[in-house]
C-alpha cells in the first residue's frame, strides 16, 4: 500500500557524526522490514559538510536547494546546482560540503539496503 507523508510533519535530527557538522537529516521513508529503498531529505547549511563514508548500497541525491561539492575517493568530483542529479554506486567513499552561504538541500533515495548494513 502507498504511504504518504508531509515533509512539514517529520522531525529532523542534527547530525553529530565524527566528521559532519552544520547537517540535518530527516528520514522520510526509513528501515521498515518490507521497504527496499530509503528515502532522506539531508540540510547541510552554509559551511557544513556530510561525513565521509561508503555503504554497501547505491543511492541517487537530487540538488533541491542551493550549491555544493561532491567528493568521491578524496578527489573533488563536481560542483552541483539545483536540479542535479548524482548516483554512487555502493562502495564509493563519498562526501558533500556546502561552501555557500545558503542551505544545500538533498533529497536522498538509497537501496536496497542489505540486511547485514545499517545507515551511514
Amino acid at each position: 500500500m502507498a504511504t504518504i507523508i508531509n515533509i512539514q510533519n517529520v522531525e529532523g535530527q542534527v547530525v553529530k557524526d565524527f566528521g559532519a557538522a552544520g547537517l540535518e537529516y530527516k528520514a522520510l521513508f526509513g528501515a521498515e522490514p518490507e521497504r527496499q529503498l530509503h528515502a532522506n531529505y539531508v540540510t547541510v547549511n552554509s559551511g557544513g559538510i556530510t561525513k565521509n563514508h561508503t555503504h554497501e548500497w547505491e543511492q541517487v541525491n537530487f540538488i533541491l536547494q542551493g550549491e555544493g561539492i561532491l567528493v568521491i575517493n578524496d578527489q573533488i568530483s563536481k560542483t552541483l546546482e539545483v536540479g542535479m542529479a548524482v548516483h554512487i554506486p555502493g562502495g564509493e567513499k563519498h562526501f558533500y560540503k556546502n561552501p555557500g552561504s545558503e542551505p544545500l538541500v538533498i533529497l536522498g533515495v538509497l537501496g536496497p539496503m542489505l540486511e547485514s548494513g545499517k545507515k551511514e
